[in-house]
């Protein structure tokens, strides 16, 4: 059984606080390596649960799918902005050019468009609309959500790696 709403909005709301004071920090101590892209992850992970926030509050069906849709800038920035921390932060900075981050940013600018628009093609959702108790279904799994949830994964397993290499 899931919670409440208002006990998910609470934490949620708890998360943007907390993200965002941590981004806040972050951005003071922007001349040491890794704070620049920490700033980007959390303020991706900022954006991520307000869009969810206001998903789960709103009032109409196409509010709900734009929220929901706009939810996608923050998940697709986190997974770019960790590697580029973790890069960054383990002094591995000669990777982090602007080729790279361009290269990088490829397919979640791609997932963005393709939320955006997803009423055309149905790329990224296996259904959208409403069901019959008047609950606001986004039901995610669509082909392209397969190519954004393994991009995702691949960037947080790379960013992992420069990271364990600090601890042994």
């Amino acid at each position: 059984m899931l919670p409440p709403t208002s006990v998910v909005v609470a934490l949620l709301f708890g998360s943007v606080a907390t993200g965002s004071g941590a981004a806040i920090l972050a951005w003071r101590e922007r001349p040491n390596p890794g704070a620049t892209p920490l700033v980007w992850l959390l303020g991706g992970q900022s954006v991520w649960a307000t869009c969810i926030i206001f998903s789960l509050s709103a009032e109409s069906v196409s509010a709900t799918l734009t929220w929901t849709k706009l939810g996608w800038i923050g998940v697709m920035a986190v997974p770019v902005a960790w590697i580029l921390f973790a890069l960054e932060y383990t002094g591995r900075d000669q990777y982090i050019t602007r080729r790279n981050v361009a290269l990088l940013s490829v397919i979640p600018v791609l997932t963005v468009c393709l939320a955006v628009t997803e009423q055309y093609h149905g790329l990224l959702y296996v259904q959208a609309g409403v069901t019959a108790d008047g609950t606001v279904v986004a039901e995610q799994g669509g082909p392209w959500y397969g190519v954004a949830a393994a991009y995702t994964y691949l960037l947080g397993m790379l960013g992992i790696v420069p990271i364990l290499g600090l601890v042994s």
